[in-house]
C-alpha cells in the first residue's frame, strides 16, 4: 500500500468526524454512529471521538498484521507441521483480506456520510437502525471494490439510518450480487420507470404492445434482458399487469425522470364526462426493485419519453411537473 494510497484514504476517513457538526435528530444521529461504529470496528455503540482514531490505526498493511499476533502465527506453523513459510503465507494471505475488507466498508461509510451531509433529515424517527439488519450489510459491503457499487451501498445506509426499515435484507443481499452488466440493465429500466409513493414501481407499456414477451428494439431492451432481470429479483414472475389509473388523476405526485410530476384531466376530458381512462399496461417491479430503484440515478430517456408523452395526450392525460421531449 503507497504512502499516497494512505494519504487518500486518511483524508476520506477525517469526513467520518464532519457529520458530528450537523444537527441530526436525536434517534437519527444515534443510528448514524452505530452503523460507523459497526462498518469501522465492528461492534456497536462505539464513543463517536473514538472513531476516527481507531480508522487510521488500522490504515496500513503492517498495522492489519499486527491483528494477527506472533504467537497465533506460530502455533499455527506447529499445525502445518513447522512450516514456517506456508504459516508466513497464511498470515499475510489473511491481512490482505482484512485490510481490503476494512477499506472497501469504510469506503461505503464515507458514501454514507456525503449522502446524508449534503441531505441531512429533518425530522427524527421511532426507532433506530437494526443491529441485525447493520451486521449483515456490514459483512455485504465489505465484499465490494467497485466505486460504482460503493456509492449505492452508501445511499442505502443512508436511507436506512435516515428511516430503519426502507431497504430490506433482500435488497442489500441483491445488490450484493448484481453484475455490471446486469445493473446497467435494471438503470436502463429505471430510466422509464415510475415510482409511486404507494410502495410500487412500474414502466408504462401500452404503447409497446409486446413489450413483455419480446422487449423493444428501440429502447434497447431484449426479452432476454427482461429475464435476467427476472433471475436477479429485480422483477416479478409476470411480466404483464394492469393499473387503474383513476387513483393516479390529481393525486399525490409520483416519481419519473427524476421528477415528482402529478397527473391530471385535460381541459378535453374534463368537459366529456362520457370519456373514461384507459387501464394501464404495466411492467411492475419487484418489491426489491422497487427498493432499489430509490437509489439509482434516473436519467430521461428521449424515445420512451417522447411516446409517453404522445400517448397521455391522446388519451386527455397531462402531466404537470415534467419536462416536454
Amino acid at each position: 500500500m503507497s504512502e499516497d494510497h494512505i494519504e487518500e484514504d486518511s483524508n476520506g476517513v477525517s469526513l467520518l468526524a464532519e457529520i458530528d457538526g450537523i444537527p441530526l435528530p436525536p434517534a437519527v444521529k444515534r443510528s448514524f454512529w452505530k452503523a460507523l461504529s459497526q462498518l469501522i470496528t465492528g461492534v456497536f455503540d462505539v464513543p463517536a471521538a473514538y472513531l476516527e482514531g481507531k480508522a487510521k490505526e488500522i490504515r496500513t498493511e503492517s498495522q492489519a498484521k499486527n491483528i494477527v499476533t506472533l504467537s497465533a502465527a506460530k502455533s499455527a506453523a506447529v499445525k502445518f507441521g513447522s512450516n514456517e513459510a506456508l504459516a508466513d503465507r497464511a498470515v499475510d494471505h489473511f491481512a490482505a483480506r482484512i485490510v481490503k475488507e476494512q477499506a472497501n466498508r469504510e469506503a461505503v461509510a464515507n458514501e454514507a456520510v456525503k449522502n446524508l451531509s449534503e441531505d441531512p433529515p429533518k425530522s427524527d424517527t421511532a426507532i433506530e437502525i437494526d443491529e441485525d439488519w447493520l451486521s449483515l450489510f456490514s459483512d455485504l459491503a465489505s465484499k465490494r471494490s467497485s466505486e460504482e457499487l460503493q456509492q449505492l451501498f452508501g445511499k442505502i445506509l443512508a436511507g436506512e439510518i435516515r428511516q430503519p426499515g426502507s431497504f430490506s435484507p433482500a435488497s442489500i443481499q441483491t445488490l450484493s450480487t448484481l453484475t455490471g452488466q446486469v445493473a446497467k440493465l435494471f438503470q436502463n429500466l429505471c430510466d422509464l420507470s415510475i415510482q409511486s409513493p404507494g410502495g410500487f414501481t412500474f414502466v408504462v407499456i401500452n404503447f409497446y404492445s409486446q413489450f413483455h414477451s419480446t422487449g423493444e428494439k428501440s429502447l434497447g431492451i431484449t426479452y432476454s434482458d427482461l429475464v435476467a432481470l427476472q433471475s436477479a429479483g429485480l422483477l416479478p414472475p409476470s411480466l404483464n399487469n394492469t393499473l387503474d389509473f383513476e387513483a393516479y388523476i390529481g393525486k399525490v405526485p409520483v416519481s419519473y425522470c427524476g421528477n415528482n410530476v402529478v397527473f391530471t384531466r385535460s381541459s378535453q376530458l374534463q368537459t366529456d364526462s362520457t370519456k373514461k381512462l384507459p387501464k394501464l399496461n404495466i411492467l411492475l417491479f419487484s418489491p426489491v426493485g422497487h427498493e432499489l430503484r430509490s437509489i439509482v440515478p434516473v436519467n430521461q430517456n428521449p424515445v420512451y419519453h417522447a411516446k409517453i408523452l404522445q400517448w397521455f395526450k391522446e388519451h386527455g392525460i397531462d402531466i404537470l411537473g415534467v419536462k416536454s421531449a
